[in-house]
């Protein structure tokens, strides 16, 4: 049998190595943050998205320092 939760974890791990921006979908898949929170989040300042017109794309090499600098903050 087929460990899914493992090649989703290697599938995503391989999209933040070879991509400097990521949606809001693969952002939500590598967090577990679900894609509405990441949507206000996006909003909030020093969060680190870049908008192009309406689309949100994340700087995947900048999450998890913004994670860790906002441990035990209420969004």
């Amino acid at each position: 049998m087929v460990d899914v939760t493992e090649l989703q974890k290697q599938h995503i791990e391989k999209i933040t190595r070879e991509k400097k921006l990521i949606t809001i979908k693969e952002c939500s898949q590598l967090t577990g943050i679900g894609e509405r929170k990441l949507r206000e989040l996006a909003h909030t300042k020093g969060f680190p998205v870049i908008r192009f017109g309406k689309k949100c794309m994340v700087v995947g090499s900048l999450i998890d320092e913004w994670i860790i600098n906002h441990i035990g903050e209420t969004f």
